[in-house]
């Protein structure tokens, strides 16, 4: 990726293969994130940001959905996924729609046997700006019976806005039995399908491009 101020080069290496823990239908599929995977792995390269290099050897989560993507339909959502390294890394989805539905789901994978998840609960530290958080709590209540309960502690955020919603993605650290991971806790808060424009982020990047964070 070249853009001004920006030169990144990465090679990622996945923990284990994508997954699919999406149900299969209803509006957070029909609408929006048809045919989605997510999967946790490292990240090695360089980034040269604003002229200073770096070098990368660090954690990564990504995911990647086909068809139609209607944000109009979202009214609110929390996205709470991560890793510690092979040993341990999750997925979830807390998704309320227009049309009424409440979705909530997740995994777990383990040394890349993945686990889902038959309930989740997640609970946003919410700043005054109504908008931006400081970090989350979530637990997964597992198949097996086990439980896995995370507490996300904010590093920084940034700002996303696509057609009438906004949401913001929070990089987080967790612990857990002594293990260090990050993860990202991203949320929206669009009760009433607003259209207005956000005029302030407390704890998130709100501009496009490089920004100096204070």
């Amino acid at each position: 990726m070249h853009e001004p101020g920006l030169d990144l080069d990465l090679d990622i290496s996945n923990f284990y293969p994508l997954t699919s823990f999406f149900p299969a239908k209803g509006s957070l599929v029909d609408d929006f994130a048809k045919n989605h995977y997510e999967t946790s792995g490292r990240v090695a390269g360089s980034v040269v940001l604003d002229g200073r290099r770096f070098e990368v050897d660090g954690l990564c989560h990504r995911d990647h959905s086909w068809g139609t993507r209607l944000p109009s339909t979202l009214l609110s959502h929390r996205w709470v996924s991560g890793t510690f390294g092979p040993q341990l890394s999750f997925g979830s989805v807390i998704w309320h729609a227009l049309d009424g539905s409440f979705v909530k789901t997740g995994y777990v994978v383990r040394d890349g046997e993945v686990t889902l998840a038959r309930d989740m609960d997640v609970v946003v530290w919410l700043e005054p700006d109504g908008l931006t958080g400081r970090g989350a709590e979530a637990t997964w209540y597992l198949e097996t019976g086990e439980e896995l309960h995370l507490i996300a502690r904010a590093i920084d955020g940034y700002v996303c806005h696509k057609h009438n919603v906004f949401y913001v993605d929070t990089l987080c650290v967790v612990e857990h039995e002594g293990q260090i991971g990050y993860c990202d806790v991203e949320m929206s808060n669009n009760a009433r399908a607003g259209t207005a424009d956000v005029t302030l982020a407390l704890a998130a990047n709100l501009t496009d491009g490089i920004s100096k964070r204070g």
